[in-house]
């Protein structure tokens, strides 16, 4: 940024409580949340030092409306994604209200400099893609030639993953007693502390129930982590972290010899089938716990195929109005 900036280059020292990004950050619930704005903020201190200092380094209260307007002008250039360049904006705006109510700056102050960090409008090119049914067929097919212990909870992982459409973290999270019998899954620990039911198809419901009757020959106690550690023969009750989740599934995606796909990727499918079969926007979003319908819009992959099937469909159902009549 501009010498003009330089003012809000500073060796601060604060106690963590008047410390306005640390407290700012304190208001997340999740640790995962808490990591993103981490790394938003960050994005931030960098182009306000010119690379030179970490958020600790930086007199936020010392921002202004210049400040913020050239902050927004170097994200927009900088960031290849919309939405990371709006997490940053978010953050800093977050940053700047925690500074007035800790009577850093004056809300005056504070309210002028937010003003400029508008939410950035556009569409990016959504990232990620949709797998193929003949890929979910080829990742079932692998599944299920493991017998063992070990294939039997990786078939149950990725059965919730491509009959679920669950996030990670939310796998990872999952208790034996968020098994429904019949149904599928109370999802307790979702993002924003939210809580949903995710009903599974009987395929993968019968996956996860062999790997619990299993696991419980195996002495898994009824309190454990749904999915958790095999070694051998042996059951550990110590719940799998969502990078090792990620890892299984590649593991699975190089057996079946496939391209790359993301765990998330999954869950793009999941969302693209289910607006393929027929269900309606409400009905996805709420399987999906969004909150907004927007975003669930920007899981969907099916692209022009679907604009060209409503056209063809509404024709057939309409076209015969349109005839001329002998």
């Amino acid at each position: 940024m501009s010498d003009e900036t330089s003012i809000v280059l500073r060796e601060v020292e604060l106690p963590p409580d008047r410390n306005p990004v640390l407290v700012y950050l304190a208001h997340f619930p999740s640790e995962n949340s808490r990591r993103a704005m981490t790394r938003a903020i960050a994005i931030v201190a960098q182009i306000i030092s010119d690379g030179r200092a970490g958020f600790s380094h930086i007199a936020w209260w010392l921002l202004r409306v210049q400040h913020t307007a050239a902050v927004k002008a170097k994200l927009m250039e900088l960031c290849q994604s919309r939405g990371t360049a709006n997490l940053a904006l978010c953050a800093l705006r977050g940053v700047l209200r925690e500074c007035a109510d800790l009577e850093l700056m004056s809300y005056e102050n504070s309210a002028k400099a937010i003003k400029k960090l508008v939410t950035i409008k556009g569409e990016d090119i959504l990232s990620g893609r949709p797998l193929t049914q003949e890929e979910i067929a080829k990742l079932y097919e692998v599944c299920g030639e493991d017998s063992s212990l070990l294939g039997m909870r990786n078939a149950a992982l990725f059965s919730i993953f491509e009959a679920g459409g669950l996030r990670r973290f939310e796998v990872a999270g999952l208790n034996i007693e968020n098994y429904r019998p019949g149904y599928g899954l109370l999802v307790r620990k979702a993002k924003g502390r939210n809580q949903r039911e995710v009903p599974l198809a009987a395929r993968a419901r019968k996956m996860v129930e062999a790997w619990l009757a299993a696991s419980k020959e195996a002495g898994m106690e009824p309190d454990r982590p749904l999915l958790c550690a095999v070694t051998g023969k042996k059951v550990r009750p110590r719940r799998l972290s969502k990078d090792y989740v990620a890892v299984i599934l590649a593991g699975l995606r190089d057996r079946a010899g496939l391209d790359h796909f993301s765990p998330h990727d999954l869950r793009r499918t999941y969302t693209t089938d289910l607006f393929d079969t027929g269900s309606d926007l409400f009905t996805v979003q709420d399987l999906l716990g969004h909150k907004c319908s927007d975003t669930t819009r920007r899981y969907d992959r099916r692209g022009d195929k679907a604009k060209i099937e409503a056209v063809e469909r509404r024709d057939r159902i309409h076209g015969a109005r349109f005839g001329k009549k002998e």
